[in-house]
């Protein structure tokens, strides 16, 4: 049985509708290809513009290099003095404050033995020390004494 009219033309239209959204889809496609080619097209112009610029620091970068490496140096130099200062300061700042410290407990000890030998001094009993005293011995007999006396 051949088809009717009527299903022959809705079969075109419905091809049709498929055909027309195919070709939206084609176009879209068709757009984002030529973005994603033009986007490309940029990123090889700014590939190539910083080879070049990457070409130019490059005859520049060795004299650039030289003198960061003498500003390193330098830096460095200045940064050993500093510590050399510093640790020097400091050994000076502790054999300051230890002869600070010695000269304190020197006087302080210095001025309590100048009390006892001025009080001493100023007693009225002179004491003499133990070794050049008169020994009296208990029941010693007076020959005995007198010969030892003769002894100092």
């Amino acid at each position: 049985m051949p088809p009717k009219k009527s299903d022959v033309t809705d079969s075109e239209s419905s091809i049709s509708i498929l055909e027309q959204r195919e070709n939206r889809k084609l176009t879209e496609i068709s757009k984002k290809l030529s973005l994603i080619l033009t986007a490309i097209e940029n990123l090889t112009d700014t590939i190539k513009q910083s080879n070049e610029k990457q070409n130019t620091t490059e005859n520049v970068n060795p004299t650039l290099q030289k003198i960061t490496d003498n500003e390193e140096k330098s830096t460095r130099i200045a940064e050993d003095e500093a510590i050399r200062i510093k640790s020097a300061m400091a050994r000076m700042w502790e054999y300051k404050l230890h002869k600070r410290k010695e000269a304190f407990w020197t006087k302080t000890k210095n001025e309590g033995l100048a009390s006892k030998y001025g009080e001493w001094l100023s007693g009225d009993q002179l004491v003499f020390p133990r070794h050049s005293q008169q020994k009296f011995i208990p029941n010693e007999p007076h020959a005995q004494t007198k010969l030892r006396e003769k002894e100092f």
